[in-house]
């Protein structure tokens, strides 16, 4: 799951444009807290999917290796455009990648805005028309890491 900089690639897409094509019930959901990110994954290996805000929330930050076409995901949704927090990466990230925090969440952030305007939350393989999650979220908090 890490790059060669010890970094995991999280591509934020339209949640409408993620489509599940086998396993859909074995999508499970937990927070760190009860209000907290929506973390899914797959139950049956735990293998990470991707972090959600909310159910009217049309983006999803979707981990790279659950993605289909790996050959081909920089020609379909583009190449990276940048690390943050690479103060921690294992080797040294070039120049070109390095990408200050606040660029990134105002690129977010537009899309974001952009993709609500466009109704890209619904449909969702995360989300009820309603907005509800569809696993029952767990959530860790510290009374649940007590031994």
């Amino acid at each position: 799951m890490l790059s060669q900089y010890g970094a995991t690639d999280i591509f934020q897409i339209p949640i409408a444009h993620v489509h599940i094509t086998a396993g859909h019930e074995q999508l499970a959901l937990m927070r760190l807290t009860p209000k907290g990110l929506n973390r899914w994954y797959a139950k049956c290996c735990d293998t990470p999917i991707g972090n959600t805000l909310g159910g009217k929330a049309p983006f999803i930050g979707l981990i790279h290796n659950f993605m289909q076409h790996a050959e081909s995901r920089d020609q379909e949704i583009g190449k990276t455009r940048g690390y943050i927090y690479s103060q921690s990466a294992r080797a040294t990230v070039p120049d070109a990648l390095e990408a200050s925090f606040l660029k990134i969440t105002i690129r977010v952030l537009s899309k974001l805005i952009s993709w609500k305007v466009k109704g890209l939350n619904q449909p969702s393989a995360f989300f009820n028309q309603d907005g509800r999650a569809v696993a029952k979220p767990e959530v860790l908090n510290k009374s649940t890491n007590k031994e």
